[in-house]
Protein backbone atom coordinates (compact mmCIF):
# COMPACT_ATOMS: atom_id res chain seq x y z
CA UNK A 1 0.00 0.00 0.00
CA UNK A 2 1.61 3.19 -1.58
CA UNK A 3 1.62 5.83 1.76
CA UNK A 4 1.58 9.90 0.84
CA UNK A 5 3.31 10.78 4.09
CA UNK A 6 0.73 9.87 6.79
CA UNK A 7 -1.90 9.10 4.12
CA UNK A 8 -2.72 6.12 2.06
CA UNK A 9 -4.68 6.69 -0.45
CA UNK A 10 -8.91 6.22 -1.39
CA UNK A 11 -9.39 3.35 -3.61
CA UNK A 12 -11.79 5.70 -5.85
CA UNK A 13 -8.38 8.16 -5.83
CA UNK A 14 -6.67 4.96 -7.43
CA UNK A 15 -8.85 5.36 -10.56
CA UNK A 16 -6.88 6.95 -11.85
CA UNK A 17 -3.66 6.84 -13.37
CA UNK A 18 -0.53 8.43 -12.13
CA UNK A 19 1.25 11.17 -13.74
CA UNK A 20 4.57 10.18 -16.32
CA UNK A 21 7.80 11.04 -14.66
CA UNK A 22 8.01 13.60 -16.72
CA UNK A 23 4.82 15.36 -15.91
CA UNK A 24 5.54 15.36 -12.69
CA UNK A 25 8.47 16.63 -12.99
CA UNK A 26 6.74 19.62 -14.70
CA UNK A 27 4.65 20.09 -11.87
CA UNK A 28 7.02 19.63 -9.05
CA UNK A 29 8.76 22.97 -11.21
CA UNK A 30 5.58 24.87 -11.40
CA UNK A 31 5.10 24.27 -7.51
CA UNK A 32 8.49 25.54 -6.50
CA UNK A 33 8.15 28.65 -9.03
CA UNK A 34 4.63 29.40 -8.01
CA UNK A 35 3.49 27.44 -4.85
CA UNK A 36 0.85 24.85 -4.66
CA UNK A 37 -2.21 26.33 -6.25
CA UNK A 38 -4.47 24.07 -5.66
CA UNK A 39 -5.13 21.97 -2.16
CA UNK A 40 -4.86 18.11 -1.44
CA UNK A 41 -7.92 16.59 -0.34
CA UNK A 42 -8.75 14.29 2.02
CA UNK A 43 -11.49 12.07 3.22
CA UNK A 44 -11.91 9.80 6.04
CA UNK A 45 -8.41 10.39 6.79
CA UNK A 46 -7.62 9.03 3.25
CA UNK A 47 -6.11 10.95 -0.03
CA UNK A 48 -8.90 11.23 -2.37
CA UNK A 49 -7.43 13.84 -4.71
CA UNK A 50 -4.04 15.00 -4.98
CA UNK A 51 -1.84 12.12 -5.06
CA UNK A 52 0.32 14.08 -7.87
CA UNK A 53 0.57 17.22 -6.01
CA UNK A 54 1.61 15.76 -3.02
CA UNK A 55 4.55 13.45 -4.98
CA UNK A 56 5.35 17.09 -6.59
CA UNK A 57 5.44 18.95 -3.33
CA UNK A 58 7.83 16.39 -2.18
CA UNK A 59 10.12 16.70 -5.45
CA UNK A 60 9.92 20.69 -4.64
CA UNK A 61 10.89 20.62 -1.11
CA UNK A 62 7.16 22.03 -0.55
CA UNK A 63 5.58 21.48 2.28
CA UNK A 64 1.68 19.80 0.98
CA UNK A 65 -1.46 21.84 2.00
CA UNK A 66 -3.76 18.97 2.52
CA UNK A 67 -7.94 20.21 3.26
CA UNK A 68 -10.83 17.79 4.05
CA UNK A 69 -13.35 17.82 1.00
CA UNK A 70 -17.10 18.12 1.51
CA UNK A 71 -19.14 15.91 -0.46
CA UNK A 72 -22.71 16.88 -1.24
CA UNK A 73 -25.42 15.06 0.53
CA UNK A 74 -26.27 12.14 -1.91
CA UNK A 75 -22.91 11.63 -3.83
CA UNK A 76 -20.07 9.39 -2.90
CA UNK A 77 -16.63 9.39 -3.29
CA UNK A 78 -16.13 7.66 -6.26
CA UNK A 79 -18.09 10.41 -8.12
CA UNK A 80 -16.76 13.23 -6.62
CA UNK A 81 -13.58 11.99 -7.89
CA UNK A 82 -14.78 10.92 -11.05
CA UNK A 83 -16.20 14.35 -11.53
CA UNK A 84 -13.19 16.14 -10.62
CA UNK A 85 -10.85 14.52 -12.49
CA UNK A 86 -12.69 14.32 -15.63
CA UNK A 87 -12.60 18.01 -15.93
CA UNK A 88 -9.31 18.41 -15.83
CA UNK A 89 -7.47 15.32 -17.59
CA UNK A 90 -8.14 14.99 -21.25
CA UNK A 91 -8.33 11.33 -21.63
CA UNK A 92 -9.41 8.97 -24.74
CA UNK A 93 -12.64 6.97 -24.52
CA UNK A 94 -10.42 3.72 -24.06
CA UNK A 95 -8.94 5.21 -20.76
CA UNK A 96 -12.81 6.59 -19.95
CA UNK A 97 -13.72 2.91 -20.38
CA UNK A 98 -10.98 1.43 -18.64
CA UNK A 99 -11.64 3.89 -15.28
CA UNK A 100 -15.20 3.53 -15.96
CA UNK A 101 -14.71 -0.58 -15.61
CA UNK A 102 -12.70 -0.18 -12.30
CA UNK A 103 -15.48 1.97 -10.94
CA UNK A 104 -18.11 0.11 -11.56
CA UNK A 105 -17.31 -2.07 -8.86
CA UNK A 106 -16.92 0.92 -6.37
CA UNK A 107 -20.20 2.02 -7.68
CA UNK A 108 -22.08 -1.17 -7.10
CA UNK A 109 -20.84 -0.93 -3.45
CA UNK A 110 -22.61 2.23 -3.08
CA UNK A 111 -25.42 1.55 -4.81
CA UNK A 112 -25.50 -2.08 -2.22
CA UNK A 113 -24.42 0.29 1.11
CA UNK A 114 -27.79 2.74 -0.90
CA UNK A 115 -30.38 -0.48 -1.02
CA UNK A 116 -28.95 -1.41 2.67
CA UNK A 117 -29.71 1.83 4.01
CA UNK A 118 -33.30 2.64 2.45
CA UNK A 119 -34.35 -0.96 3.97
CA UNK A 120 -33.44 0.13 7.15
CA UNK A 121 -35.37 3.12 7.05
CA UNK A 122 -38.45 1.65 5.25
CA UNK A 123 -38.62 -1.11 8.51
CA UNK A 124 -37.73 1.73 11.32
CA UNK A 125 -40.80 3.31 9.22
CA UNK A 126 -42.97 0.30 9.86
CA UNK A 127 -42.08 -0.31 13.42
CA UNK A 128 -42.81 3.74 14.13
CA UNK A 129 -46.26 3.31 11.96
CA UNK A 130 -47.44 -0.50 14.27
CA UNK A 131 -46.43 1.99 17.36
CA UNK A 132 -49.04 5.07 16.46
CA UNK A 133 -52.47 4.57 17.04
CA UNK A 134 -54.84 4.30 14.06
CA UNK A 135 -57.86 6.12 13.35
CA UNK A 136 -60.64 3.32 12.43
CA UNK A 137 -62.04 3.32 9.44
CA UNK A 138 -59.83 5.79 7.51
CA UNK A 139 -57.96 3.81 4.87
CA UNK A 140 -53.83 3.72 5.59
CA UNK A 141 -51.33 4.78 3.54
CA UNK A 142 -50.50 1.97 0.87
CA UNK A 143 -45.97 1.90 1.19
CA UNK A 144 -45.36 3.13 -2.71
CA UNK A 145 -44.42 0.08 -5.05
CA UNK A 146 -40.80 0.16 -6.53
CA UNK A 147 -41.64 0.15 -10.65
CA UNK A 148 -38.22 0.37 -12.18
CA UNK A 149 -35.97 -1.37 -11.78
CA UNK A 150 -32.16 0.47 -10.16
CA UNK A 151 -29.95 0.95 -13.29
CA UNK A 152 -27.13 -1.76 -13.39
CA UNK A 153 -23.51 -0.23 -11.85
CA UNK A 154 -22.39 -1.02 -15.40
CA UNK A 155 -24.28 1.48 -17.04
CA UNK A 156 -24.31 4.20 -13.73
CA UNK A 157 -20.15 4.25 -14.23
CA UNK A 158 -20.47 4.28 -18.03
CA UNK A 159 -22.65 7.62 -17.90
CA UNK A 160 -20.42 8.76 -15.28
CA UNK A 161 -17.06 8.76 -17.33
CA UNK A 162 -19.34 9.43 -20.47
CA UNK A 163 -19.41 6.32 -22.41
CA UNK A 164 -21.88 3.79 -22.91
CA UNK A 165 -22.62 0.49 -20.57
CA UNK A 166 -21.65 -1.82 -24.12
CA UNK A 167 -18.07 0.44 -24.11
CA UNK A 168 -17.74 -0.33 -20.33
CA UNK A 169 -18.40 -4.43 -20.96
CA UNK A 170 -15.93 -4.31 -23.76
CA UNK A 171 -13.32 -2.55 -21.29
CA UNK A 172 -13.78 -5.75 -18.71
CA UNK A 173 -13.57 -8.24 -21.65
CA UNK A 174 -9.99 -6.69 -22.50
CA UNK A 175 -9.10 -6.85 -18.98
CA UNK A 176 -10.08 -10.27 -18.04
CA UNK A 177 -8.85 -11.44 -21.29
CA UNK A 178 -5.02 -9.90 -21.37
CA UNK A 179 -4.61 -7.30 -18.29
CA UNK A 180 -1.47 -6.40 -20.13
CA UNK A 181 -3.36 -5.35 -23.57
CA UNK A 182 -6.09 -3.43 -20.84
CA UNK A 183 -2.90 -1.01 -19.15
CA UNK A 184 -2.03 0.17 -22.46
CA UNK A 185 -5.62 1.56 -23.08
CA UNK A 186 -5.34 2.73 -19.98
CA UNK A 187 -2.10 4.26 -20.34
CA UNK A 188 -3.80 5.91 -23.94
CA UNK A 189 -1.28 3.48 -26.05
CA UNK A 190 -3.87 2.12 -27.62
CA UNK A 191 -7.67 2.62 -28.21
CA UNK A 192 -10.10 0.38 -27.24
CA UNK A 193 -11.09 -0.79 -30.73
CA UNK A 194 -7.33 -1.26 -31.58
CA UNK A 195 -7.46 -3.43 -28.26
CA UNK A 196 -10.36 -5.42 -28.90
CA UNK A 197 -9.18 -6.27 -32.84
CA UNK A 198 -6.13 -7.82 -30.93
CA UNK A 199 -8.13 -9.93 -28.83
CA UNK A 200 -10.29 -11.10 -32.22
CA UNK A 201 -6.96 -11.20 -34.30
CA UNK A 202 -3.27 -11.79 -33.67
CA UNK A 203 -2.59 -13.62 -30.19
CA UNK A 204 -1.44 -11.25 -27.68
CA UNK A 205 2.08 -11.85 -26.22
CA UNK A 206 0.32 -12.29 -22.64
CA UNK A 207 -1.94 -14.66 -24.32
CA UNK A 208 0.61 -16.45 -26.41
CA UNK A 209 3.00 -17.41 -23.49
CA UNK A 210 0.32 -18.66 -21.20
CA UNK A 211 -1.28 -20.82 -23.99
CA UNK A 212 2.65 -22.11 -24.80
CA UNK A 213 3.49 -22.83 -20.99
CA UNK A 214 -0.19 -24.68 -20.85
CA UNK A 215 1.02 -26.56 -23.81
CA UNK A 216 4.63 -27.20 -22.03
CA UNK A 217 3.36 -28.56 -19.14
CA UNK A 218 1.17 -31.34 -20.49
CA UNK A 219 4.34 -32.20 -22.71
CA UNK A 220 6.53 -32.78 -19.36
CA UNK A 221 3.63 -34.31 -17.71
CA UNK A 222 3.15 -37.00 -20.75
CA UNK A 223 6.69 -37.46 -20.66
CA UNK A 224 6.90 -38.12 -17.43
CA UNK A 225 4.62 -40.81 -17.48
CA UNK A 226 5.97 -42.65 -19.73
CA UNK A 227 9.20 -44.51 -18.80
CA UNK A 228 10.36 -45.09 -22.49
CA UNK A 229 9.65 -41.36 -23.66
CA UNK A 230 11.24 -39.92 -21.06
CA UNK A 231 14.20 -42.14 -21.57
CA UNK A 232 14.45 -40.70 -25.08
CA UNK A 233 13.69 -37.22 -24.16
CA UNK A 234 16.71 -37.43 -21.93
CA UNK A 235 18.68 -38.80 -24.45
CA UNK A 236 17.64 -36.26 -27.12
CA UNK A 237 18.79 -33.08 -24.84
CA UNK A 238 22.23 -35.05 -23.86
CA UNK A 239 22.54 -34.92 -27.90
CA UNK A 240 21.27 -30.86 -28.40
CA UNK A 241 23.75 -29.19 -26.70
CA UNK A 242 22.18 -25.79 -28.21
CA UNK A 243 18.62 -27.11 -26.79
CA UNK A 244 20.02 -28.07 -23.22
CA UNK A 245 21.84 -24.59 -22.91
CA UNK A 246 18.83 -22.23 -24.21
CA UNK A 247 16.62 -24.00 -21.49
CA UNK A 248 18.73 -23.74 -18.90
CA UNK A 249 19.78 -20.30 -19.49
CA UNK A 250 15.92 -20.03 -18.66
CA UNK A 251 15.31 -21.41 -15.88
CA UNK A 252 18.04 -19.51 -13.89
CA UNK A 253 17.04 -16.37 -15.57
CA UNK A 254 13.59 -17.11 -13.34
CA UNK A 255 15.24 -18.43 -10.38
CA UNK A 256 14.42 -22.18 -10.58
Amino acid sequence: MEMYGEFEAHPAADLFPMMTDAELDDLAADIKANGQLETIRRYEGKILDGRNRYRACEKAGVRPEISPVFIKPGQTPTEWVIGKNLKRRHLTTGQRAMVAEAAEVMIADDIAKAETARKLAESRARLDTKSEPTVANLPQSPTPAVTDPAPKSRDLAGKALGVSGRTVSTAKKIKKADPALANRVASGELTLNAAEKQLKGPESVVSQSTRLMGQLRRMVAEIEADPLLYETFTGVLRDDQALTGSLTKMIERNGS
